[in-house]
């Protein structure tokens, strides 16, 4: 294939569009006890508080940082919480 990065991008997309399309999972310490500690780390990483997290805010040595340009599906330069909470799952 002449395009690797091409192929890799859509295969995370696919992973990341089947994880939007399976909704909400059963968690066995309730409904949102893993769900908390991503949204806490979200809202501690967006430092501007407009809701997103864009490339400067993330920080370098972050798990997602080398990953950003995949995550980032809707290419508006930054993260909306469901890109980050789909990246972390992805690194899993």
């Amino acid at each position: 294939m002449k395009h690797p990065f091409f192929a890799v991008s859509l295969v995370c997309a696919g992973l990341l569009s089947g994880a939007a399309w399976a909704g909400p999972q059963a968690h066995p310490h309730g409904d949102h006890a893993a769900a908390a500690p991503a949204q806490g780390e979200f809202a501690a990483l967006d430092r501007n508080h407009d809701g997103f997290i864009d490339k400067a805010e993330l920080p370098k040595d972050h798990p997602l940082a080398p990953h950003f340009g995949m995550i980032d599906m809707d290419r508006d330069g930054k993260l909306s919480p469901a890109e980050y909470d789909a990246g972390l799952k992805m690194l899993r």
